[in-house]
């Protein structure tokens, strides 16, 4: 094989580079052409033609000389060598680099050329340099996309990028590597990433992890921080399933999110306590794994301090309020315990809710006004309206409703003295079974 590859001072034409490149593809295309090659020319020289061709591409795609349609095929001709280049690190390396500088501003062209998966897979060579470059040149064709993101993510970049960041302490794997993460669970309205949230929750580890290495460089916790804003994204969009929970609890993400909840900022609160909404939406066992980890007093912590501004407030109160009133009766004594009702109380009574809830003591509807003297009752007596509590009484819609949400079954008040109603209530409640109950008995 001649020599074809050339140097940057040959100044040659857009169709001289494109034609040497596709004759270098062809003389190394397959394992049996490239070892051919070699025994004829010398190890040496294929990788000297290699190198010169990359570099003449790259030179192209600079040059005023480079039209759409030499671009397109130098893209095509690039992305065909970095199929074929395993095992040359170096060569790899600098081809991802071409094709992430062409996907800043032609990244369409890129994607359609096929680049995507040759990139994801480079992502997992053990070498830093092009694992970065294939990972940079990703960045680019996810940014601002939901299109070019979703084909990112179809070609199953997340598991190659988790063992990447994982195995990896070089400063520039680590912070794309958190770039890319934010652009691939990045999302504008109506364009959720098709992600799992299991799947990308195994990143929480390794995230809180470069966030608190002090030793890490500034961008790498600056971008980590980044990612976990953009993953508290993904919560506030989809609930998740158990099976996202389980995987969840099997990467250790709990401990990871104590160690947000523990810290003095606000924002990782904030992730922290939208995760675990997410945990307290699922089985008995995913709350219980909240509540083993002791988690619940850093959120009652957080939700009633007065450091925390309002949205905090909320966030925090949402995982607890979910334990108190979603969970076992077990689980349900814990967090009154630890003083999580008094929390979720307080929280109600300084937002003016109860006085908002007082004022539907008179709701024409008796079934609503029994629900809400109920909780007054228990809760804020003094706000309690005793005449109202007492007509409820009379027309047994407040025993009913005790029967309705299986709250107070043992407090067995009769409604008068000889047990009989004044008069019948109007209409029937739902009972628990989906039964339709009589509201006063004749």
């Amino acid at each position: 094989m001649a020599s074809a590859g050339g140097t940057p001072a040959d100044h040659s034409s857009p169709q001289a580079v494109l034609s040497k490149a596709g004759q270098l593809f062809h003389a190394i295309g397959t394992q049996e052409a490239y070892d051919e090659t070699v025994r004829q020319q010398g190890l040496e020289a294929v990788e000297a033609d290699i190198a010169a061709v990359v570099a003449d591409v790259r030179n192209l795609m600079a040059s005023s000389m480079s039209g759409d349609q030499h671009r397109l095929r130098a893209i095509y001709e690039l992305m065909r060598l970095l199929t074929i280049l395993s095992g040359c690190e170096d060569l790899q390396a600098a081809a991802a680099q071409v094709l992430g500088v062409l996907a800043w501003n032609h990244a369409t062209a890129v994607v359609n050329a096929d680049a995507i998966p040759p990139l994801v897979q480079l992502v997992s060579s053990p070498d830093d340099h092009a694992r970065a470059a294939a990972i940079g040149a990703l960045i680019n064709i996810a940014y601002r996309s939901a299109t070019r993101r979703d084909g990112v993510l179809a070609a199953g970049i997340l598991q190659p990028l988790l063992k990447a960041m994982c195995e990896s302490t070089c400063t520039k794997v680590l912070a794309s590597g958190c770039r890319l993460l934010c652009n691939v669970w990045g999302f504008s309205e109506n364009s959720p990433p098709p992600v799992a949230l299991g799947e990308c929750g195994r990143f929480l580890p390794v995230l809180v992890g470069l966030i608190g290495g002090r030793a890490q460089a500034h961008r790498v916790r600056h971008f980590a921080r980044g990612a976990l804003v953009g993953f508290a994204s993904l919560c506030t969009q989809d609930n998740g399933t158990d099976a996202d929970r389980d995987a969840l609890l099997e990467c250790g993400a709990l401990a990871s999110i104590k160690m947000l909840l523990e810290t003095a900022d606000s924002e990782l609160n904030g992730v922290a306590c939208l995760t675990l909404h997410i945990m307290t939406e699922g089985s008995t066992a995913h709350k219980q794994a909240v509540i083993d980890g002791e988690l619940v007093p850093l959120l009652i912590e957080l939700a009633g301090s007065e450091e925390s501004d309002a949205d905090m407030k909320v966030m925090a109160a949402a995982p607890i309020g979910r334990l108190a009133h979603e969970a076992s009766q077990q689980q349900i004594e814990y967090v009154a315990e630890r003083g999580g009702m008094q929390t979720l109380s307080d929280l109600l009574d300084s937002a003016g809710g109860v006085d908002k809830i007082a004022e539907i003591q008179t709701h024409n509807d008796l079934r609503v006004a029994a629900h809400v003297a109920r909780f007054l009752l228990l809760h804020f007596r003094a706000r309690l309206d005793e005449e109202r509590l007492h007509s409820l009484y009379q027309q047994s819609l407040l025993h009913a409703a005790e029967v309705e949400t299986n709250v107070g079954a043992d407090d067995d008040t009769d409604s008068d003295s000889d047990g009989e109603c004044d008069g019948e209530a109007d209409g029937h409640l739902q009972g628990e079974s989906g039964e339709e109950r009589s509201s006063a008995e004749t």
